[in-house]
């Protein structure tokens, strides 16, 4: 798993400076030929001054390969919820980067809903 904190500079849309985290971990699957490259979980996290199209306290998460698939969700907790809804998450990817996913369970949880994890928080497809 890899953690980067990345640091902007205020523009003229958005003045203020913007922090964002960035975590990156593996995700295994039996059936990894069907994705075009190795495909990894990838996590942005926004606090106080998000980029312009982020809002503040939010949290995208989503499974992506090396071409065009990508699949996730943006988390909206609340500022006393953000980091326990964050800790959870990381957690979550943890997990994946030590177990193995059949595909076929993926696909059927994805379609449930089920895969992501269900937080009291709002979400949203990313």
């Amino acid at each position: 798993m890899k953690f980067e904190m990345h640091r902007y500079d205020g523009t003229r849309n958005n003045p203020k400076e913007t922090e964002y985290l960035r975590v990156e971990s593996d995700i295994h699957f039996d059936k990894e030929w069907i994705f075009c490259g190795k495909p990894y979980i990838h996590l942005i996290a926004n606090k106080d001054n998000p980029m312009s199209f982020w809002e503040k306290y939010s949290i995208g998460i989503g499974i992506v390969d090396m071409d065009d698939y990508s699949i996730g969700y943006i988390y909206q907790p609340t500022e006393e919820q953000f980091f326990d809804v964050l800790h959870e998450l990381v957690n979550w990817m943890h997990d994946l980067e030590m177990g193995l996913c059949l595909y076929d369970d993926y696909v059927d949880k994805l379609e449930s809903g089920e895969f992501f994890p269900v937080l009291n928080c709002k979400r949203m497809e990313w």
